[in-house]
């Protein structure tokens, strides 16, 4: 069959010997179009890994212990149904969650999993979120990225990959790291004039901004923050793969991540490429969704 459903994009890399699938998704449990002649997405990464391949997700590294209540409420199909169908082969465990923000030190400090999300979808519910709390999760993501990116063995495989992979990280963290500074001294300053124990939250920063003349509001530094945690997140996401034992990985991963992942690694791309009986018209299609018909990829070719 000539197309995948539901998805919105499919990439075939070779990065150091190793073969990477990665699919974009929308994280969403619509699936309401004529599904005939597709290849369901859950039953075509379910037989990548009877093939042997390393099966990646984007869940929490730890997710397995809260499985069953992630397959009930998880809002992606393509997660959902995935999980479903490999714990019926008895091999859920051998899925990685590979959404390293997640981790305890990172997003995970809040204990409500919701707030990732607030997060990356600038959504109203952000304005309620404990802004200082929020700096400590970016802090720890600073300090981990001190570490490991630009101090290690890694730095070295990013740099043989792609340059630009490590400079734009570097540009993205000292846009951050500004803005934490500036955020932690104008409230600290503020704060002295505040009852003991008063939560900062993300609505209450845009006056604090504006009276302390900081150049940028808040949706700004919320914009910075976020183009940071991406790229970060789609890093080690990358490494962590390269350093699986399998030769042959497959992602599944929100469409953005795809995208940005794309943008990095167009110099190892195996599909999308020119099949000498490609028409230019599937030549155009190849690996993305088809105009008018949402969530359908094209993957004719792939092999």
């Amino acid at each position: 069959m000539s197309f995948l459903f539901p998805a919105k994009s499919l990439t075939k890399y070779n990065i150091a010997n190793k073969e990477i699938i990665v699919i974009g998704e929308e994280h969403t449990n619509k699936t309401n179009t004529d599904t005939a002649n597709v290849i369901l997405t859950w039953d075509f990464i379910t037989q990548k890994m009877k093939e042997g391949y390393g099966i990646n997700v984007e869940l929490a590294p730890d997710f397995h212990k809260n499985a069953d209540k992630i397959m009930k409420h998880i809002h992606s199909v393509n997660i959902r149904k995935t999980l479903q169908k490999i714990k019926k082969m008895n091999k859920i465990k051998q899925v990685n969650g590979m959404d390293f923000r997640r981790r305890g030190d990172f997003f995970g400090l809040f204990g409500n999993s919701n707030i990732q999300a607030y997060f990356f979808n600038k959504s109203s519910e952000l304005n309620d979120v404990n802004i200082w709390q929020f700096l400590v999760v970016i802090d720890n993501i600073m300090v981990f990225v001190n570490k490991h990116f630009y101090n290690s063995n890694i730095k070295d495989l990013i740099l043989h990959i792609n340059k630009d992979f490590l400079d734009q990280l570097a540009g993205h963290h000292q846009n951050v790291d500004k803005h934490s500074r500036a955020l932690k001294q104008i409230i600290q300053r503020d704060s002295k004039g505040k009852p003991k124990g008063f939560v900062y939250k993300f609505k209450d920063i845009n006056p604090l901004l504006k009276q302390a003349k900081y150049p940028f509001n808040i949706n700004k530094i919320v914009d910075d923050y976020r183009d940071f945690v991406l790229i970060f997140s789609d890093l080690i996401t990358l490494v962590e793969m390269l350093h699986k034992k399998e030769k042959k990985q497959l992602l599944l991963i929100g469409d953005a991540h795809a995208k940005n992942l794309n943008y990095f690694l167009k110099n190892y791309i195996q599909y999308p490429y020119i099949h000498p009986k490609m028409s230019s018209k599937e030549r155009k299609l190849a690996g993305s969704e088809i105009k008018g018909k949402k969530h359908t990829v094209y993957i004719k070719f792939l092999k």
